[in-house]
């Protein structure tokens, strides 16, 4: 039976002894850790920097993993080191084959991404580190960790015979973006985490991983590709890299973002079942910069996917947080925590909804939200879902609240979608509290 044929000490020894040189290897020619890659998004004006800019005709933004590259991503090209056919002392060959995933449960995210800027702080020798959570979403931060599994096996009859495991390379990569909420340059900063670990130490032979950013400007139909940095896959292999992405296009709708991709290689000598080592993985991390007018706040960008709560209070909006209660209550639109955002609307459509929601005639207000309270000063109409939404207009909650409250509201709204750069086209939450 072939399985008795199998001689472990041989492929330990042959691993240790082929670690022991591509260690020797790939430590040499990695690059610094410590270097930051330049900005290659292109530039209207064509100044002196020259970007390396690719016309895509169509490119697919679901996140997830393919073989290679995208169809039609004419990329520039990436080395692939020759396989040198890993044989065993007992002339069997070893394959791999590899595979990517998001790793989706905040808690094992947030553990990784904990060890891996701990790992980084050390080798950098940065002795003070950020405490709390540091993988989160925000309106101005997009955090993720993806793992990549490289798959080590023993072959007997290659390249058709059953396959043994010999053990896994872990890649843990966790990617974070941080986006201003104003600046001329519009200039996102990612960082790039990387930290290697194996299943099986004695077994696995090492090699190198690959990553290259590549940033889609899925509007303009053009990528932006940085260059690839490459650290060794051994045992302890880490990596980092910082990337300072400058927008020079505005958006011009909310739905105008970048979408971040990696081309990601773990190779070793290994003969590949894969076909090819290359592997692409569009990620669901995205930023936008924008210059609009509706947002009327200079330059900047944010974290589109993240929908940011406005805070209605009961001491500040005492009436209002009641309008907005029974509003959620009635329709369900803009409950924290809920698939039913509010949207903003166009700044057009605003008066058209709120005469829909607060007849402009005397006596239809009067019909609709009854008799004003005696004891309040100024009564005005309030609705919700608020007039400045696409869910605003006829047949929304109306409620006699104070003019100097409803004036109030006007000013937070206005600061609330300065203050989180939301277009017209961008959901958010509201919250009542009290």
């Amino acid at each position: 039976m072939r399985k008795k044929v199998v001689k472990k000490p041989a492929v330990r020894s042959f691993a240790r002894l082929l670690a022991t040189g591509l260690t020797c290897l790939v430590v040499i020619a990695a690059p610094s850790v410590t270097a930051s890659a330049q900005p290659v998004e292109p530039s209207p004006s064509g100044g002196d920097s020259a970007p390396v800019e690719v016309q895509v005709p169509s490119i697919n933004e679901a996140p997830g993993d393919i073989e290679g590259t995208p169809p039609g991503q004419n990329a520039p090209p990436v080395e692939v080191p020759p396989d040198s056919g890993a044989t065993t002392t007992s002339g069997q060959k070893v394959v791999e084959k590899r595979s990517s995933r998001e790793v989706t449960d905040p808690a094992e995210a947030e553990e990784i991404a904990q060890r891996l800027t701990q790992k980084h702080a050390e080798e950098s020798g940065i002795s003070a580190r950020q405490s709390g959570p540091i993988c989160f979403q925000t309106r101005f931060q997009s955090c993720k960790t993806y793992s990549t599994i490289v798959e080590q096996f023993i072959q007997p009859n290659f390249p058709n015979g059953p396959l043994e495991p010999i053990g896994n390379w872990v890649i843990d990569v966790t990617l974070q973006v941080r986006s201003p909420l104003q600046t001329q340059t519009k200039e996102n900063v990612i960082q790039f985490y990387g930290d290697v670990s194996s299943t099986s130490p004695t077994t696995t032979i090492p090699g190198t991983y690959s990553f290259q950013l590549v940033v889609l400007d899925l509007a303009n139909d053009s990528t932006t590709t940085y260059p690839a940095y490459v650290f060794p896959m051994v045992i302890g292999g880490t990596g980092y890299q910082q990337y300072e992405h400058y927008v020079t296009r505005n958006a011009t709708n909310a739905f105008d973002k970048r979408t971040l991709q990696f081309i990601y290689i773990g190779d070793s000598p290994a003969n590949d079942l894969d076909g090819t080592p290359v592997r692409t993985r569009t990620t669901g991390q995205q930023f936008r910069c924008d210059a609009a007018q509706s947002v009327n706040y200079g330059t900047g960008c944010v974290n589109p996917n993240e929908k940011p709560t406005v805070q209605y209070t009961q001491a500040a909006f005492p009436n209002i947080s009641q309008t907005v209660k029974a509003g959620q209550a009635a329709f369900g639109f803009g409950i924290p925590g809920t698939g039913a955002p509010l949207t903003r609307g166009n700044s057009a459509d605003n008066q058209a909804n709120r005469d829909a929601a607060c007849p402009r005639s005397s006596q239809q207000r009067l019909d609709l939200l009854g008799e004003k309270p005696l004891n309040m000063k100024d009564p005005s109409c309030d609705e919700y879902p608020f007039a400045s939404t696409v869910q605003g207009g006829y047949g929304s909650t109306v409620r006699w609240v104070p003019l100097t409250e409803n004036n109030k509201q006007g000013t937070l709204m206005v600061e609330f979608y300065r203050g989180n750069r939301v277009m017209p086209g961008d959901d958010y939450f509201v919250s009542a509290i009290g």
